[in-house]
């Protein structure tokens, strides 16, 4: 099943083995060569802390439901560090042409549940492919003018 980025945040994670409320979702770490979300990030207590993807038992539409409470872990990387600080979030950032035109800015992307594969990156009411998608910093997402049906604003 597919869902947006948007409409997850906030979502309860919890564990199976406990049944506890181990905190809501508040970001995505992306690996951009994959074209997927490979971690989780939510807020335990002062610490935020993540789960990667391959811990998810089940994404559902209430909760995400990981093994235990042992797979959250801390940040490990500054790419991390930088998801959880804010400077990488996905909604609201800019997106680019790797020919330097300016296409708007990221209203959603959607995923797959089971596998956490983007499929798709809403920009200013265009949905492109994650083909298109070349590069996620802190200052804009970049992406493959060649990919883009549509010519660029």
């Amino acid at each position: 099943m597919t869902t947006t980025l948007r409409s997850c945040y906030g979502r309860a994670l919890l564990s199976r083995e406990s049944a506890v409320h181990l905190g809501n979702l508040e970001h995505y770490i992306l690996d951009v060569a994959r074209g997927a979300i490979s971690a989780l990030a939510t807020t335990s207590g002062k610490q935020t802390l993540l789960v990667d993807w391959a811990d998810i038992i089940s994404f559902g539409p209430d909760a995400i439901v990981v093994g235990s409470d042992a797979d959250l872990r801390p940040a490990s990387s500054e790419r991390e560090h930088q998801t959880i600080s804010g400077a990488l979030a996905l909604i609201g950032k800019t997106v680019l042409s790797d020919r330097g035109n300016l296409l708007g800015t990221l209203e959603d992307a959607s995923f797959e549940e089971a596998s956490g594969f983007l499929t798709t990156l809403s920009v200013d009411g265009q949905h492109l492919p994650i083909s298109a998608l070349r590069g996620h910093g802190s200052y804009a997402l970049m992406v493959s003018q060649a990919a883009i049906s549509s010519p660029a604003r």
